[in-house]
């Protein structure tokens, strides 16, 4: 979340997120605003670089999420 909010403070980045993380970062330099009547969904995804040395629990971890 630090590299979103930093992104946005240096004017080059915007992000949507979640109220319940905006409660946890106070800016007085950011902007927020409320989206109101929409059907948004939040959906998570784990990412990780093809082709490099995953430790036994990280492979663990990425297995646990294909089987549901």
């Amino acid at each position: 979340m630090d590299l979103i909010f930093t992104l946005v403070e240096a004017g080059i980045g915007a992000t949507i997120m979640p109220d319940y993380i905006l409660s946890h970062f106070h800016k007085n330099n950011i902007r927020s605003l409320h989206i109101v009547g929409s059907s948004l969904r939040n959906e998570s995804a784990i990412v990780w670089f093809n082709n490099r040395y995953l430790s036994k629990i990280a492979k663990k971890f990425i297995h646990t999420f294909l089987n549901n």
